[in-house]
């Protein structure tokens, strides 16, 4: 082990320690590796440290060691720059320079590097204004471990690497830095037990993980004021998590609390499991966003299963603004019609302010899918306030005073109304109950249907309501009201209707064939 003090750095966070950590860092390059250690202290540097393969950076211990870069020096360009500045620069990043603290340097990746109990950050308590653009920047690491780190006051990414290989990077906590952690390319890598605070930008930035884990981490009050430096790509990476292009990468228990934008984005990603993550209270989006959705999902999407994520709004208001052109969604999905195994399953919106429109501004839907192709499965999702549900040519509207819920699994169709009577009563009839059609049904021949009718407090149900069910030629399920003409099924028992309960449920069982309509009074 070397101090950093045995090559003459003071760390009295005046005298600049540069030329002094610099040069124990290169002594233990030259002894193959080992360890380099940074004693209880402020230690100030004019141009990034780097540090190579086969060593250990450590400090004292949480805010014990402090290092604080107080200029804009990058690392002086070479080949193995280029690709942290093409990543820098689809990050938003178009000055082409890697400006560090820790500059992990390899001609293709460094190996078996640990940087561990420190805080790193400027000389600012502004990101805007900070000198420094990364906290930690590499080429590439491979069996290499980043944890127990606290990143300050970064004004683009406290940490950056274009590719992460069998590494893990956990314990990290980034405060008010434009961006968070950021990894392309990692293959058996963890990204786990962090901690992004006062994002700008993206909290998370994970683009071609292969079979990763990215687990408990936490990502709260992204985004949290209005300016951004002008290179930051807010209107496509304004998002907590953005994964893209990820392939059977594990996201779980990961929470994000009053964050804006896009809070979990999938793009492009393929056998992905998403289950038992958190968002509480999820904010609003700044002028200029297309498709805003707590869930985004989008593009070339396969075999990922989305399901047990609960996102709570908590009686917290989402932040005013001007209004947004495009879609403001919980759910968002925008698949091509050739991808298929796509699930969303039992995912829970508790949106307490989410019916009345105007507390998100923008068109207001819990779910907006473009495109969902054969295999797609959504089911189990309860979301009041449904308003506008599109996907492959079938559309379910509601009234502005209905919320409901629908699923599709197995041939099985099941409907669920909720009516609101503050605001609904049973002589309107234009209002009362949606209606529900062009919705696929596969084996139109032979189906089962429910429906489940709730209302908002105990009724006294009027014996003359009448629903009408009906599959077309195209094997399509309707639900209409008032209809002329009525066909009595074709085997079944006729179900019941219940007064003076606030929960009926009509189940018929028996089989509804193609041109048969169901009249339930």
């Amino acid at each position: 082990s070397v101090s950093v003090k045995d090559f003459g750095a003071v760390g009295n966070g005046v005298a600049d320690d540069t030329a002094e950590i610099q040069a124990a860092s290169d002594h233990i390059n030259s002894l193959g590796g080992g360890t380099l250690y940074f004693p209880e202290g402020d230690y100030k540097i004019t141009a990034p440290i780097t540090v190579y393969s086969n060593m250990r950076v450590i400090g004292a211990g949480g805010t014990a060691t402090k290092i604080t870069k107080t200029t804009n020096t990058p690392v002086a360009a070479s080949a193995t720059t280029l690709l942290v500045c093409l990543f820098n620069q689809s990050m938003g990043d178009a000055s082409g320079d890697v400006n560090c603290i820790f500059w992990v340097y390899a001609a293709i990746r460094a190996e078996k590097v640990e940087i561990a109990h420190m805080t790193l950050r400027s000389n600012t308590t502004d990101p805007l204004t900070s000198p420094v653009r990364f906290g930690i920047a590499t080429v590439g690491m491979s069996d290499s471990h980043v944890h127990d780190l606290q990143i300050e006051y970064i004004s683009l990414a406290a940490f950056v690497a274009p590719t992460f290989w069998f590494s893990k990077i956990e314990l990290v906590q980034t405060v008010k830095c434009i961006q968070g952690i950021a990894i392309e390319n990692g293959t058996t890598c963890s990204v786990n037990n962090n901690y992004v605070v006062g994002a700008r930008d993206a909290g998370y930035f994970l683009r071609d993980l292969k079979y990763s884990s990215v687990d408990s981490n936490a990502c709260d009050d992204t985004n949290n004021a209005t300016a951004v430096p002008s290179y930051s790509n807010r209107a496509v990476y304004a998002r907590s998590y953005y994964l893209n292009a990820c392939y059977g990468v594990s996201f779980k228990n990961n929470g994000a609390e009053q964050c804006f934008g896009n809070i979990w984005s999938f793009d492009s990603c393929q056998n992905t499991d998403v289950s038992n993550n958190v968002c509480i209270s999820p904010q609003s989006d700044y002028t200029g966003g297309s498709q805003i959705a707590i869930f985004y999902i989008n593009t070339y999407a396969r075999n990922n299963s989305i399901k047990n994520n609960l996102v709570f709004r908590n009686n917290v208001t989402p932040l005013q603004g001007a209004a947004v052109s495009g879609q403001h969604s919980d759910v968002y999905v925008n698949v091509v019609s050739t991808n298929k195994g796509f699930e969303f399953v039992n995912n829970i919106f508790c949106n307490t302010l989410y019916d009345n429109p105007s507390a998100i501004y923008g068109n207001v839907t819990p779910a907006y899918i473009t495109t969902a192709s054969q295999g797609a499965q959504l089911y189990g999702d309860f979301t009041p306030s449904m308003n506008l549900v599109n996907a492959t040519g079938v559309t379910i509207t509601y009234g502005a005073n209905n919320k409901g819920r629908y699923s599709i699994q197995n041939g099985w169709m099941f409907v669920e109304v909720y009516l609101d009577l503050a605001t609904v009563t049973f002589t309107n009839t234009t209002n009362i109950y949606p209606q529900i059609a062009g919705l696929p049904i596969s084996n139109a021949s032979a189906q089962q249907c429910d429906l489940s009718i709730t209302a908002s407090s105990n009724v006294t149900w009027p014996s003359t309501e009448s629903f009408y069910f009906a599959i077309d030629a195209g094997g399509k399920l309707g639900l209409a009201r008032n209809r002329t003409r009525t066909v009595a099924l074709g085997a079944g028992a006729t179900p019941s209707f219940v007064t003076g309960s606030t929960n009926v449920v009509f189940k018929c069982s028996g089989q509804i064939y193609v041109g048969d309509q169901v009249n339930i009074v």
